[in-house]
């Protein structure tokens, strides 16, 4: 029994997944996901990543965490939106 999961989140997902090690950066999170997560960004991170199959690039924004504090990784990289 094998359950598989698709569609065009799926394939963004794997897409930016995949794109960390191209862009050498720890992880990369779409515009719409920080959007939806009511997280602001860096517009010095923003990343253009092309998806076969999209006439769009997805836009992203790369998330680097400091190893030496992991436990609050990001908290200054990606603030509230107000």
């Amino acid at each position: 029994y094998s359950i598989t999961a698709l569609g065009e989140t799926v394939t963004i997902a794997s897409r930016l997944e995949n794109a960390t090690k191209r862009q050498l950066t720890d992880c990369l999170a779409s515009q719409a996901t920080l959007k939806a997560a009511g997280r602001g960004h860096n517009p010095g991170m923003r990343r253009e990543i092309n998806v076969p199959g999209l006439s769009e690039p997805v836009i992203a924004y790369a998330i680097d965490i400091d190893q030496d504090d992991s436990d609050t990784a990001d908290e200054a990289t990606l603030a509230p939106t107000a």
